[in-house]
């Protein structure tokens, strides 16, 4: 099914799609009338478990990323910078501590083959999840059986298309380690006007937490809202 195929159906359906991703976790979701519940099943079921992935697709994926590396390192914002920094210290060389934003010199390397075998490694039963809201739970799992199940991922019809090696998919706890990094940027000449920029001077500290089944996860919340996070409170919302 071609990205043309899917974008038709959604609009036929009155559907939207949608994509995220975070350090831990990759989302894929759609929203459609009740009736076409079955086809978003069938949809997502084609995204996940058998995407094309052109060299075409994969070539502009590349020249976008590469662009937005670019414009990271030039903008006066280093909201998103702080954030890679901060998590790089907090856990130094494991889980939650790796780059969410590509490393320059990893974006050449990604090929269709790094990408299926990502998937096969990845993209499997125990670590995948199908929820839905609004819809009959047995048709749901009618659904998910006929379009997650029956039907084999792309990488088990064409084997060729991932790589054959056993990567041993890594299944450790994060380990809080923190620290001190520090980094300089020389903007002298990045400049929104005829006045250069200030020399401004971005902080950034982060304290260890706890996990959302503790029982000072509330606690947690509260102290950050009388901190000055108000505007990322979210003990209401959650319980």
């Amino acid at each position: 099914m071609t990205r043309e195929d899917i974008m038709g159906k959604f609009e036929k359906l009155g559907g939207i799609c949608d994509c995220q991703s975070s350090r831990d976790i990759l989302i894929y979701a759609a929203s459609v009338e009740a009736k076409g519940m079955s086809e978003a099943v069938e949809m997502l079921s084609e995204v996940v478990l058998r995407p094309r992935l052109t060299d075409e697709e994969v070539t502009d994926a590349k020249m976008a990323v590469t662009f937005d590396l670019e414009d990271l390192q030039l903008r006066p914002e280093k909201d998103r910078l702080l954030m890679e920094m901060i998590h790089a210290t907090a856990f130094r060389d494991n889980t939650l501590g790796l780059p969410k934003i590509c490393p320059p010199e990893n974006v050449m390397k990604i090929d269709r083959s790094v990408l299926f075998t990502y998937l096969k490694q990845h993209h499997t039963p125990s670590r995948m999840v199908l929820a839905g809201v609004g819809v009959n739970h047995d048709d749901l799992v009618e659904s998910a059986q006929k379009y997650f199940v029956d039907r084999p991922p792309i990488w088990e019809k064409m084997p060729t298309l991932a790589n054959n090696r056993n990567i041993e998919v890594d299944q450790s706890v994060s380990q809080y380690t923190g620290g001190i990094i520090r980094e300089e940027a020389d903007l002298s000449d990045v400049s929104l006007g005829p006045n250069p920029l200030p020399e401004l001077a971005h902080l950034v500290i982060g304290l260890e937490s706890v996990g959302h089944q503790h029982s000072d996860f509330v606690t947690c919340l509260c102290s950050q809202y009388d901190d000055g996070g108000r505007g990322q409170f979210q003990c209401r919302r959650t319980w």
